[in-house]
């Protein structure tokens, strides 16, 4: 499994709070790191870094709502 670096889970973190009120601890990497990577493999995406790069453009419009409903 790729490791989630602690700035992209900060803004996973803050995303998922903003959209929906959960709160991720900090000792959650790992369940972010398994959920999204799962989503990632589901997706058109290759990976965990290239999932939290197509959140951050905010080029697709239904990755976020994915993410959310992951968590």
């Amino acid at each position: 499994m790729t490791d989630i670096s602690s700035s992209d889970f900060k803004f996973v973190r803050d995303l998922v709070y903003k959209e929906s009120a959960i709160a991720l601890d900090p000792d959650m990497t790992y369940l972010v790191e398994a959920r999204l990577t799962t989503l990632a493999r589901k997706t058109d995406y290759s990976g965990l870094s290239d999932l939290i790069s197509g959140l951050r453009s905010g080029l697709d419009s239904k990755i976020a709502g994915l993410v959310v409903e992951a968590m």
